[in-house]
């Protein structure tokens, strides 16, 4: 009887420790040709103290993957809309950027760039994953390094995993974001983003540039920007 009980007493034990490990979650992208996530992108935009509101839906398609697990995607801005002030200026569907990605999210190519500041805003905005395991409390960080030829300074970015939230129909990881580009007008970027810990695809962002590289822009803009995936 005392046996069985010490048995019982373990396995009770064992269990209990058992549940409360937390368990990690690897970031990792594999997505498949064809696979599709669909936003809806609102911005706050503040150039030169001019004010102004930006939407649009944004439709990421995965055109290509490779067999060391880069990925390309078409991303398209569908519906954009553009006010200053009470006015409505028109907006032209532009054509949709394609970017080929590291599994764990790095920029690795824009393809057929034509402004030298897709670059600098993909690198400050394009979340990057930890190549390990993550659970609530770890932290971990990224640099890319300054590159002549597109233009671009060094980048640092901190993130740290804050907690776990269900978004929509998503079992996401709320993670803080800290990213600064070391060039001449201190841009960073700053937020969270919720990502979903099955796929490691970004549901919903929640974040602000300062002095960002906007392609077509006059100059360097300060944004809010959020994103919310719908599908």
């Amino acid at each position: 009887m005392k046996k069985s009980k010490l048995i019982l007493g373990l396995t009770l034990a064992a269990a209990l420790g058992f549940a409360g490990v937390q368990q990690g979650h690897l970031l990792k992208r594999a997505p498949k040709v064809g696979e599709t996530t669909k936003y809806k992108l609102m911005a706050e935009i503040d150039i030169s103290g001019q004010k102004a509101t930006y939407s649009s839906m944004v439709v990421d398609k995965v055109v290509k993957v490779s067999p060391q697990g880069q990925f390309t995607v078409n991303s398209a801005q569908l519906e954009p809309k553009l006010i200053i002030g009470s006015d409505e200026l028109p907006m032209p569907t532009s054509d949709p950027m394609v970017v080929t990605y590291e599994p764990y999210g790095g920029v690795v190519e824009i393809l057929d760039a034509k402004d030298p500041e897709s670059y600098r805003l993909a690198y400050i905005t394009t979340f990057r994953a930890s190549e390990q395991e993550l659970k609530v409390g770890d932290t971990w960080k990224h640099e890319i390094a300054a590159d002549s030829k597109r233009k671009t300074y060094q980048v640092l970015a901190e993130y740290t995993v804050l907690g776990e939230e269900t978004v929509d129909k998503w079992e996401t990881f709320k993670i803080k974001v800290s990213v600064k580009e070391a060039s001449p007008d201190a841009t960073t970027n700053v937020g969270h983003l919720w990502v979903d810990k099955a796929t490691g695809i970004l549901v919903k962002v929640d974040q602000a540039w300062t002095n960002a590289p906007f392609p077509g822009a006059p100059g360097p803009i300060n944004a809010k920007v959020t994103m919310v995936r719908t599908e």
